[in-house]
């Protein structure tokens, strides 16, 4: 089964996420794995590091980390490891605004 990472907004659920997830057989999930990727962005060999440790460490078929500082490296994600799952959670209460062609718009559609 494909690494599984699950990023989302601030008070959006990912804590009990992984515990839901930690209790089903042979899955091992962890929550905010340090170091922690840096906002800036200058962290691509840091996460390219981090998963490859995770592949190579994998003992359960089922694996991955939630974090909300995944948020800036979706399209890193992607290119490191291409048949990733990647789940993302939102607060319920917030807008998720989109850049598109150079326009942004807001999108308040549920995931």
């Amino acid at each position: 089964m494909p690494l599984t990472i699950i990023l989302g907004t601030g008070q959006c659920g990912l804590p009990a996420v992984v515990d839901v997830l930690n209790r089903q057989p042979d899955c091992r999930f962890t929550f905010n794995d340090v170091p922690l990727m840096p906002w800036q962005r200058p962290g691509f060999p840091l996460l390219a590091e981090r998963l490859n440790r995770w592949s190579n460490a994998r003992t359960a078929r089922c694996c991955g980390d939630a974090a909300t500082s995944y948020l800036p490296y979706v399209a890193e994600l992607v290119d490191i490891v291409p048949d990733a799952r990647i789940v993302c959670l939102k607060n319920k209460d917030m807008h998720c605004n989109f850049r598109r062609a150079g326009k942004q718009r807001a999108d308040e559609r549920d995931f």
